[in-house]
Formats: structure tokens, C-alpha cells, sequence
């Protein structure tokens, strides 16, 4: 029996699947962020929980610089990377200097301020690209700190311009898209700015097709 699908419901479809593989992507980051910053935490003896406080954003940036880490430095553990990369982070974007003495001084004893160094370094080339991607689009990010606040569009951006360049959903599609991505917690960005996003994501589009 073929079962016919009105353009309204096609539309509630394709939100709802839009809505689903957003919220897995940013779930994904906010869990590996959780992780890694709990194994750190147990690795170097100081709270990282300040970094969570970025929701999604801080796991998108830990994911890639892990990685490198790991790639590059094989013989080192997993404790050991989950620690680099925190202090990468945390003294990149927060330069915490009073709080991180403890935990640079068990990375010193550890023999691990030039694979710190390493990590600072990958975590500024990250932020580079991901700034250049951001450009292109037309959006600016004019202080470091903010950096994180939006980094959760690394695990998102190619869902969110498949979406929006969806020909069914001309019209109403941005704001379908915005409240898609309200509905997450995990992202830090203020709704007015969301939005903002959104619309040099569809002009970018345009532009393209």
C-alpha cells in the first residue's frame, strides 16, 4: 500500500531528523568533553569544571587536538593526553595562571612542557582554520574568549547547511533551524546570536548554488 506524505508533514520530518542528528552531534561532544576533563581532573589533581560551561563547544575543540595527540604521540597514555589537552585549553582560552601552577608543575615533573607546548600550538592552528571557516561565512569572532562559544558548529555546520539549502523547506526554514538548535542546552551562543549565524549560513548558500 503506497503511503502518501503531505508537503507539511515531509516538512515535520525533516525537522525532527534535523533536530536529532544536531542534538546527537553536540550530545557527542558535551560527553567526550565531560570525559575528558574528568579523567584530567583525576590526572592532575585541579577542577577543570569551568570548561564546561561551554557545553558542546569545549568537546568539539578537545576531539581534534586528542587525536593529534594521540597520533603523534603514541606511548603516551590516555590519562596523560586527557591532561595535556585540558591545560592546552585551559591556558589558550582562559589563562587561569594562579589556578594551572599545580597542574604545570606535575606536568613538569612528569617530563611534559614540550608536549604541552605542542598541544597550545595545535590548539592555535584549530582555532585558525576554524576562524577561516567562520570568515568565509561572513561571521567575525573578534575576542579568543569567544572562541569556544562557538565551536560547537564543528560537528554541526554540515547538518545545518544541508538543511537550511533543502529546497522544501524554502520559507520558513531558518526559523525551523533556530528553533532546532534552541532547543539544546549545550549551546552557550544567545539566541540573537544563533540566529545571526544562521542567516550568513544561508546567505553563504546562496551565494553557492
Amino acid at each position: 500500500m503506497k503511503v502518501v506524505v503531505s508537503e507539511s508533514q515531509y516538512k515535520k520530518l525533516l525537522v525532527e531528523e534535523f533536530k536529532q542528528d544536531i542534538d546527537s552531534a553536540l550530545k557527542s561532544s558535551y560527553e567526550f568533553a565531560k570525559d575528558i576533563v574528568k579523567t584530567a581532573e583525576q590526572q592532575l589533581k585541579t577542577s577543570f569544571q569551568f570548561l564546561l560551561t561551554y557545553g558542546a563547544g569545549i568537546g568539539s575543540l578537545a576531539r581534534p587536538l586528542s587525536d593529534y595527540l594521540s597520533g603523534k604521540y603514541p606511548s603516551l597514555t590516555t590519562e596523560e593526553i586527557a591532561g595535556l589537552v585540558v591545560m592546552a585549553l585551559s591556558i589558550a582560552y582562559f589563562q587561569y595562571k594562579g589556578e594551572m601552577k599545580k597542574p604545570l608543575e606535575m606536568l613538569k615533573l612528569q617530563g611534559k612542557l614540550d608536549e604541552l607546548k605542542d598541544a597550545i600550538e595545535k590548539t592555535k592552528s584549530i582555532e585558525s582554520r576554524f576562524t577561516k571557516i567562520l570568515n568565509q561565512l561572513g561571521i567575525y569572532v573578534y575576542s579568543v574568549l569567544d572562541i569556544p562559544a562557538y565551536t560547537f558548529l564543528l560537528p554541526v555546520i554540515p547538518f545545518i547547511i544541508s538543511f537550511i539549502s533543502n529546497p522544501s523547506m524554502s520559507g520558513d526554514h531558518l526559523e525551523m533551524a533556530l528553533n532546532g538548535l534552541l532547543n539544546s542546552s549545550l549551546i552557550t551562543l544567545s539566541g540573537a546570536t544563533l540566529k545571526k549565524v544562521l542567516e550568513k549560513l544561508s546567505s553563504y548558500v546562496k551565494t553557492k548554488n
